[in-house]
């Protein structure tokens, strides 16, 4: 197994148990507020709220994509996100 391998497996082993935890604190998160959310507006709300030290969109971003794939979240429409500026991906729960 080369280095690169072995380096990969231990940094998923790392996090397999935190984004499952994020996941869960998403669909709390976009069940809890009042409308769609960007993933730098769930991260913006996890720092005011002391879940996660600091503003950090990673935290949250491949986890949506995660819910999405297994159909737990779905894309809603895109917007300028007040936190970056840039068109975004708004994201809600699947009904």
């Amino acid at each position: 197994m080369s280095i690169a391998t072995e380096c990969r497996r231990e940094s998923y082993e790392a996090v397999k148990q935190e984004a499952k935890t994020r996941r869960g604190q998403i669909l709390i998160t976009l069940k809890e507020h009042d409308g769609p959310m960007t993933a730098s507006e769930i991260a913006q709300l996890w720092e005011e709220e002391g879940k996660i030290p600091f503003y950090d969109r990673n935290k949250v971003s491949p986890r949506l994509r995660e819910l999405y794939l297994s159909g737990k979240v779905t894309q809603v429409g895109k917007k300028k996100c007040p936190v970056t500026g840039k068109t975004v991906t708004m994201w809600a729960l699947k009904e």
